[in-house]
């Protein structure tokens, strides 16, 4: 049986969603401005690419070496 993050996406989307999440009520409530949002919104969505790049490439050469 699958892991519950897994139907919806992964641990690292759902992470993802969360810091945006918070991110915009940050920003909603005023406790951070809008070059703040832009940068933490930047930075999440580029880690998580990162990551997703990284765990690909690793997938890809561990099954290249089995093979």
């Amino acid at each position: 049986m699958p892991h519950i993050f897994s139907l919806y996406g992964g641990t690292r989307f759902i992470l993802c969603l969360g810091c945006c999440g918070i991110n915009t009520l940050l920003l909603l409530f005023g406790y951070i401005d809008q070059d703040v949002y832009k940068t933490l919104i930047l930075g999440t969505v580029g880690a998580y690419i990162t990551g997703n790049t990284v765990q690909n490439a690793t997938s890809f050469l561990a099954n290249r070496e089995k093979a």
